[in-house]
């Protein structure tokens, strides 16, 4: 098997230098850069941003929000709107994560929003997708009310209230608390 068919059979499109090193299982740093080159000059490998490869030049642009910032996961805007609780549309991917941080890559802003590490290791409400993390609807409304007191939801007829209040209560914080109490009021 060869090092492309190696990546082929993970079903996954965008790979990190590190990644690429420990699946062709290669730890020298001049060998692996020149297996990269060879790959980018035969194009079975793009570079889509420093040290970020896919196989195609079509790839998930949530796949590459988890690769640009490992430790996140997608949530506010953008999961809010998969989920279809709010319809406003943003063309920035929006995720959480220990560190504020904006990326452009490809015309595209992939932005990243802090929380506390102890909400962000938490993973109620989380999906793993296999290759990104997206947070349930009901862990995007809370982060969001976390971040944007206050922030308008369009449409939460579907939203879990228990569920919705399960997970306010990770984040310990007492206005959440009480705006998500009021959300829930409003909407039922």
């Amino acid at each position: 098997m060869d090092k492309i068919e190696k990546l082929l059979v993970l079903h996954k499109n965008v790979f990190t230098t590190q990644d690429l090193s420990v699946i062709w299982g290669i730890s020298e740093k001049t060998k692996l850069w020149e297996v990269i080159k060879y790959y980018l000059r035969k194009k079975k490998l793009y570079k889509i941003y420093r040290g970020i490869y896919s196989l195609d030049k079509k790839y998930l642009e949530f796949e590459l929000a988890q690769k640009l910032k490992p430790f996140s996961y997608i949530s506010l805007h953008t999961a809010l709107s998969i989920h279809g609780i709010n319809f406003q549309y943003y063309s920035s991917i929006h995720s959480v994560s220990m560190i504020s941080k904006k990326y452009m890559v490809a015309g595209i802003e992939y932005s990243y929003h802090q929380i506390k590490d102890f909400i962000f290791y938490n993973k109620l409400g989380l999906i793993d997708k296999k290759t990104y993390i997206l947070a349930c609807k009901e862990r995007a409304i809370c982060d969001s009310l976390y971040i944007w007191p206050r922030m308008n939801m369009d449409h939460l007829e579907a939203v879990d209230e228990e569920k919705l209040y399960q997970i306010a209560l990770i984040y310990k914080n007492k206005r959440l608390l009480n705006d998500i109490q009021r959300l829930i009021k409003k909407f039922h």
